[in-house]
């Protein structure tokens, strides 16, 4: 079973980030934490165009972020290359992706963030074989509690008897 962004959480502690990741599910809020660790892991709070590069698939040129993917970081050890909205890729994007991810750089982290990635496609398979895997699945309603109660933890605060439920009641 692929990690979850807990678990992403406790292997970024251990050991330093994946060549490249594939961030995919149903759990928005998931995949923003999972996609935050891997951004602090790789570049930390550097938000300048030489640490890292952005898009949303659809609306970028793919190609052009592969490039600068392969490019060598500047002030950094490493460059973080973010493709979000995977599930809006042509069917021609797939392929490159799919090719980097088989023989990615040292130098580069390439980060591709979505719902969900065609399962009828080769490319789309060698580029889940290639990458390492984070599912963010939506939580259910009886998961939320215990999910909160999580969160709240750790940030380093107690929620007392009953604080999850009233959040869930309040935010619903």
């Amino acid at each position: 079973m692929p990690p979850s962004h807990q678990d992403l959480r406790r292997q970024l502690a251990k050991e330093s980030p994946a060549p490249v990741y594939l961030v995919l599910g149903a759990g928005q809020w998931a995949r923003r934490q999972a996609v935050n660790l891997v951004r602090r892991a790789v570049v930390g709070d550097d938000p300048s165009p030489w640490a890292m590069s952005r898009g949303r698939a659809g609306e970028c040129d793919v190609g052009a972020l592969l490039d600068g993917a392969m490019t060598l970081p500047m002030g950094g050890d490493r460059r973080l290359v973010m493709i979000t909205a995977v599930e809006n890729l042509k069917a021609t994007d797939l392929e490159p992706l799919a090719d980097y991810a088989e023989s990615p750089s040292v130098t580069s982290c390439l980060l591709l963030e979505g719902g969900k990635l065609p399962t009828n496609n080769a490319a789309a398979r060698r580029l889940r074989k290639a990458a390492a895997l984070v599912e963010c699945p939506a939580l259910r309603p009886y998961q939320i509690p215990r999910w909160l109660v999580d969160e709240i933890s750790a940030r380093g605060r107690k929620a007392g008897p009953g604080a999850a439920e009233r959040f869930q009641e309040l935010l619903g």
